[in-house]
């Protein structure tokens, strides 16, 4: 029998684990990898480390597993740089697979407050979400049909709406960046594996029905269309300062939004609603020997209950 794990940790199996599970019949390990930035980890309290991640995949590649990776974007602290590094993560795995990141297949999803969680707290203290019983049943049915997508995502980050609906698009930009730097450098760990990530990568979106939805669930996306196919994973753009061709993109995307803010269907989505514009922006500890719930958001939300007494 074939099977597959999915949101296991990083730091909680062993070489050894991974050679007995595909001797068992495993086909597929994803690990709840979230980020590449280790300050948005510890905001999230993962209690591993970027190498941690590196190491355990190295060994998936290593032996044949197929590892699909899975990252977030959106949490308290989120900014362009650990959007960056989090980009930079799956480009090195890329180039330790031997394929661009565009073929190796990854997901892209963007923070969601769900009741229980530090974030939905955190939501509450900042004024995104109402905390009375009313308020709260009417963001439950909010949610409820919402998923993990950028058009849901509610702005706790204190970004600008330019930078947030960003940020998956600097993910995949400094994926391809950072494969194109170390595919040259980075020895292939497993030469046979590389053809099982094209044929998966084929296999997803020839039958995943959530292909087409980042170009149809909402009106005129000819410029992500656009930036998808002909920005992202292009040798000349990979090769161009930071500086001059990431503006040119964010502000193109950002363009964009202020278009599709003029069709009404659009509006029902959560990034065209940007009624909170004074959440405040985490920022990396200054000593980051600290214990990781010290840098943790709920250490932020304790920080904010202090201060407004």
């Amino acid at each position: 029998m074939l099977w597959v794990a999915t949101g296991v940790r990083c730091t909680s199996i062993s070489e050894e684990d991974i050679v007995y599970y595909k001797e068992h019949g495993c086909s597929g390990l994803k690990f709840g990898v979230e980020s590449g930035s280790q300050k948005i980890l510890d905001i999230m309290e993962k209690r591993f480390t970027i190498n941690d991640v590196h190491k355990t995949l190295n060994i998936c590649i290593k032996h044949g597993v197929y590892s699909p990776l899975a990252v977030m974007v959106g949490m308290p602290g989120e900014d362009i740089e650990t959007a960056r590094q989090t980009g930079e993560m799956i480009g090195q795995i890329a180039a330790s697979i031997g394929i661009h990141p565009k073929l190796m297949g990854y997901d892209i999803f963007y923070a969601l407050p769900l009741p229980g969680t530090p974030l939905y707290k955190y939501g509450e203290i900042v004024g995104a979400i109402n905390n009375s019983a009313i308020g709260a049943g009417q963001y439950l049915d909010k949610v409820s049909n919402a998923g993990t997508y950028k058009r849901y995502y509610i702005n706790l980050s204190g970004a600008p709406i330019s930078e947030v609906i960003f940020w998956d698009i600097l993910v995949a930009l400094e994926a391809s960046r950072s494969y194109s730097k170390h595919q040259k450098s980075v020895k292939i760990i497993n030469h046979s594996v590389r053809q099982r990530y094209i044929e998966m990568f084929k296999s997803r979106t020839a039958i995943n029905p959530r292909s087409s939805l980042k170009y149809t669930a909402l009106d005129f996306t000819a410029i992500t269309y656009f930036i998808d196919n002909y920005f992202i994973g292009n040798n000349i753009i990979d090769i161009l300062p930071r500086q001059i061709v990431y503006p040119l993109i964010r502000w193109l995307n950002y363009m964009e939004y202020l278009l599709q803010k003029r069709f009404k269907r659009n509006l029902d989505n959560n990034i065209f609603n940007e009624a909170l514009k004074n959440a405040p922006r985490i920022q990396s500890p200054k000593n980051i020997q600290t214990n990781i719930l010290d840098r943790s958001l709920r250490e932020e939300i304790k920080k904010l209950k202090k201060s407004s007494g």
